[in-house]
């Protein structure tokens, strides 16, 4: 197991990466606590993996490559389930009396404590996510509502992963996992809002085997959304989740976020990071922060990564921070009758 040194001072999460090319180093892997499965290599075979992945406190994040088939085994009861995305060669899981294959045309969702066995090909490769059922529970309803009546609904456990809102799925599962890779710092505001924008997809946009677990009315009222704008100014120097929003307002997290889309053509988390991007620019115009850098300024309204940061700030204001201060300094200069 190694974990960079950059990571361990900066992320807030474990991150990992394990490389195996001998038997042995397969069985120092199996060995290590919380990991549910005991991976073995197919006959004859050397075996060789690489598994990167990451834990936070909602999830695992992990990408695997195969470079070699592997058999895997479950090694205890765990109350997970796991999503995955393949995007290189082939598996086959098996369950009591069904077996479901993954290809990179398929996402796969499997409950663990039903698993007898995969088998992965060589060649393979898949971004996977994993949450514990409770955890999964709860978000439901945090989604529909605290006091909605709808059970937590019953997935499909092998789909069209071609499909745009599945497509929409892996690519977040991608982003958070890049984002926590390179690193979560404490100040970071948007990746908890991005980790739970990711648990609330996968409730919204896997298939369900059955329809009548959707509720039927997806925009809250009116003193809701005021509401929750409200909460939203009140709190843009701290993290906000949209799960504590939900509580406040007393309304789920579908019908926040379909308010938000009919009233503001975007979504809440958008909002967010466009009103943090306005405290920037503010502050990059004040006079008594001139002498403060522009990557203090962006990490107290929490971006912390300057390349995401400035991309998001261009794209909402047509410049460069950089720019903006510069013209800040330029007016008062002008202003003062300096040329």
């Amino acid at each position: 197991m190694q974990t960079s040194d950059i990571n361990a001072r900066r992320n807030i999460h474990q991150v990992f990466s394990f490389t195996a090319n001998t038997p042995l180093q397969v069985e120092k892997f199996n060995k290590i606590v919380g990991i549910p499965v005991e991976f073995r290599p197919l006959e004859g075979l050397m075996p060789s993996f690489v598994i990167e992945g990451g834990q936070t406190e909602i999830m695992g994040l992990w990408h695997t490559s195969f470079q070699t088939g592997f058999h895997a085994i479950p090694k205890f009861d765990a109350d997970v389930v796991t999503i995955r995305f393949v995007t290189d060669g082939a598996m086959v899981c098996r369950e009591q009396r069904l077996e479901h294959i993954g290809q990179p045309h398929k996402a796969m969702m499997v409950m663990l404590d039903c698993m007898r066995d995969a088998e992965f090909s060589s060649g393979f490769a898949a971004i996977s996510a994993s949450v514990t059922r409770s955890a999964l529970n709860k978000a439901h309803f945090v989604v529909e509502g605290e006091d909605t009546d709808l059970p937590t609904p019953d997935f499909i456990p092998l789909v069209d992963a071609t499909l745009e809102p599945l497509q929409n799925l892996k690519t977040t599962m991608e982003q958070v996992f890049r984002r926590l890779r390179t690193g979560v710092e404490i100040t970071d505001l948007l990746f908890p809002l991005f980790e739970e924008v990711l648990m609330y997809r996968l409730l919204t946009i896997w298939p369900r085997s059955s329809k009548n677990h959707l509720s039927n009315n997806p925009n809250c009222p009116n003193k809701a959304l005021n509401m929750t704008v409200l909460y939203i100014e009140e709190n843009l120097h701290t993290k906000i989740l949209l799960s504590d929003i939900s509580r406040y307002v007393g309304v789920g997290v579908r019908s926040i976020q379909g308010s938000f889309k009919k009233a503001f053509q975007k979504t809440p988390i958008q909002y967010i990071t466009d009103r943090r991007l306005y405290c920037v620019r503010i502050d990059l115009q004040a006079s008594p922060l001139s002498d403060i850098s522009i990557a203090d300024i962006a990490s107290r309204w929490g971006f912390v990564h300057m390349s995401d940061f400035s991309r998001r700030y261009r794209v909402r204001f047509g410049e460069a921070p950089s720019d903006t201060r510069r013209q800040r300094r330029l007016s008062r200069c002008l202003s003062n009758g300096v040329g």
